[in-house]
């Protein structure tokens, strides 16, 4: 059921925004376990955009690594590194820039600024 699914959704978001990891991951389980897509674009950056807001480093590093493997796309390297970077994964970052430079060049520029404040 749809409705019953965004309904799990929202508590889920609430949960995380709130800090209450137990009854979050509960509500991932219950969401996981009756069909709702977390693989997916625009399930992954709903994700990410809860994360983003209680600054979950580890879960916003594993949310953009499957948006990277799902969309290997120039703009979600990017995005990648600077999480990476937040999580102090300097090396991961340094990577995943390059990565995005291979696959648009004219990120060159901005790339060079970011790999500056990785030293």
């Amino acid at each position: 059921n749809p409705q019953a699914q965004e309904s799990h959704w929202n508590l889920f978001a609430a949960y995380v925004l709130t800090n209450n990891d137990q009854l979050a991951q509960e509500q991932y389980d219950w969401l996981n376990k009756n069909g709702f897509d977390f693989n997916i674009a625009q399930n992954l950056n709903r994700l990410y955009n809860i994360y983003l807001l209680v600054n979950h480093k580890d879960k916003l590093v594993e949310v953009m690594e499957k948006t990277v493997a799902l969309d290997p796309s120039a703009s979600n390297y990017a995005k990648l590194a600077a999480v990476y970077k937040e999580a102090g994964q300097n090396d991961k970052a340094r990577d995943a820039v390059l990565k995005a430079v291979e696959l648009d060049p004219s990120l060159k520029t901005e790339a060079d600024k970011f790999l500056q404040m990785l030293k």
